[in-house]
C-alpha cells in the first residue's frame, strides 16, 4: 500500500510540474510599451476558429487580467478557461486580453 501512495504522489507531483501552457491555438500574446507608466504591457488575443478563412466582422471582448484567462502557467490563482469554453461552443468572437500590471498599475 505504500509503494501504491508513493507512486500516485510522485504521478501528482510529476503532473502538476510538468503542466506547462494550457491555452488553445486560438490564443496568441505580444508586448506593447507603455512609456507613460514605465513598464511593456502583455496583449492576448483570442481569435475564432474560422478567423483566417473568413473575411466576416467578429465582434471583439475586452477583458482585463489576461494571464488569468487563457493559461494555468501564467495564472496565479488558476485559468478562468475562457478559450476552452468559447471553443467549446464555437463562439464567433475576439477576445483582447490585458495584463494585470502588478502593484505598479
Amino acid at each position: 500500500m505504500k509503494i501504491i501512495y508513493s507512486l500516485l504522489s510522485c504521478l501528482i507531483i510529476l503532473n502538476s510540474s510538468a503542466q506547462g501552457s494550457s491555452s488553445s491555438k486560438q490564443v496568441s500574446n505580444f508586448s506593447i510599451e507603455a512609456p507613460q507608466l514605465n513598464t511593456s504591457k502583455k496583449i492576448w488575443v483570442y481569435l475564432p476558429k474560422s478567423y483566417t478563412s473568413s473575411s466576416k466582422k467578429y465582434p471583439v471582448i475586452y477583458m482585463h487580467d489576461a494571464q488569468n484567462l487563457f493559461d494555468a502557467s501564467t495564472s496565479y490563482s488558476g485559468e478562468w478557461n475562457i478559450d476552452e469554453t468559447l471553443d467549446s461552443i464555437n463562439a464567433q468572437v475576439i477576445v483582447i486580453g490585458v495584463e494585470h500590471g502588478g502593484e505598479r498599475e
